[in-house]
């Protein structure tokens, strides 16, 4: 099956084809260029005064429009994964809040057996353990009782379990047995990224020597850079082994540090991601999230103590402000949104346009809204 797509925009790597034109054959692309096609026989899709980026990938979310990833059933997970196309993710790694271990445990097997029969749209590519084993003193709006019994022993037993669907696990490297779990989930090819966190420079740098190789939600829930005492900031920000998470959605931080960070890690090592919430999508008003009020207003959503509860915004919107605010080109941009959330997912052939990649397309207006996605050459959101 061969589908041409032509007379769009198209964002590579490297440029950007204006018109340009894509074929794609049983889902992967396998011809692209700039101007008009040559004479091709198959489905044509006409991307007029639209922009072809490749599909996003979020490594960190909470959930979207009403469906939390704590409530996972086969009917969410597919309305999920139909909301996540409709803002151009085509894979994502479901993240949950700190929670007892017990919990955890239910919902990874509750998981396990949904998975393996793929819902509908974006692909959950498995699960992102935010928690429990996080610094209270840096909880955010993570739960603070679930911090409280976090046992490291437990943790390190359902990495063991669930070998494979826990792909990411964020922690606080200097509570006790801090660099033991980094090592072990490591060795379980678990990626381990620093977070809710009041580490030590000294801390952050034995945490990376460990295995440690990523820094959730960068600058959020964590203290500050100071030039007498660098912390965990001053150590992942100048270690090429670490990639940084960073949300775009311009409340959580400010598009000056967005754009330090870039230049302290360079394009391939920032990784965009949304941390959204259930609430995202929803009208303004009060909603519960992990037992606790928060209240969503003014594009933000906040605890009763006026904390930051994750965010609202979506991928398509982080694309936007990273080039419209931090000033980031298209093709750079797009680095962040999909290249390098793919290639830290050793996600090899995905998060780029180019040929031999499959197919994992988002069609965005002059506003960046998303008018079509693509997931292996076949539609899974059509705006």
């Amino acid at each position: 099956m061969e589908l041409l797509i032509v007379g769009g925009r198209i964002v590579t790597e490297t440029a950007v084809l204006d018109p340009g034109w894509l074929l794609v054959r049983s889902g992967t692309i396998a011809a692209m260029g700039a101007g008009r096609p040559p004479g091709i026989a198959g489905t044509t899709l006409d991307a007029r005064d639209l922009t072809v980026v490749p599909g996003f990938i979020d490594l960190h979310t909470h959930g979207r429009a009403g469906l939390d990833v704590m409530e996972p059933s086969a009917d969410a997970l597919n309305h999920l994964g139909l909301a996540m196309a409709a803002t151009g993710v085509v894979a994502y790694l479901a993240t949950l809040w700190a929670a007892p271990i017990t919990t955890l445990s239910t919902l990874l097997a509750r998981y396990s057996l949904h998975l393996s029969d793929p819902p509908t749209g974006a692909r959950c590519l498995g699960l992102h353990l935010e928690g429990p084993y996080l610094n209270p003193a840096r909880r955010g709006a993570q739960p603070l009782p679930a911090l409280a019994q976090a046992n490291p022993a437990a943790l390190l037993q359902l990495g063991a379990e669930y070998r494979g669907l826990i792909r990411l696990v964020t922690l606080a490297p200097e509570l006790p047995m801090g660099q033991e779990i980094v090592t072990e989930l490591t060795k379980q090819g678990i990626i381990v990224s620093l977070g809710h966190s009041e580490a030590s420079y000294e801390q952050a740098q034995a945490a990376v020597e460990a295995g440690l190789s990523h820094c959730t939600h960068t600058y959020n829930a964590l203290p500050a850079l100071h030039h007498r005492a660098p912390g965990a900031l001053g150590a992942l920000l100048t270690d090429d082994r670490v990639s940084c998470e960073i949300i775009a959605d311009l409340h959580h931080v400010h598009p000056a540090a967005i754009r330090l960070l870039v230049q302290a890690k360079g394009l391939d090592r920032v990784v965009a991601i949304t941390d959204s919430i259930p609430a995202a999508g929803l009208p303004d008003g009060e909603y519960c999230m992990a037992r606790q009020v928060i209240t969503v207003a003014n594009s933000t959503a906040r605890l009763t103590t006026g904390e930051l509860a994750g965010s609202l915004i979506s991928m398509n919107q982080a694309l936007r402000n990273l080039v419209e605010v931090v000033g980031l080109s298209l093709p750079e941009a797009i680095r962040l949104t999909s290249a390098n959330p793919a290639r830290r997912l050793g996600m090899a052939g995905r998060g780029l346009i180019a040929a031999g990649y499959r197919a994992d397309l988002a069609f965005l207006d002059q506003a960046y809204r998303v008018r079509q996605t693509l997931l292996d050459g076949l539609t899974v959101y059509q705006g």
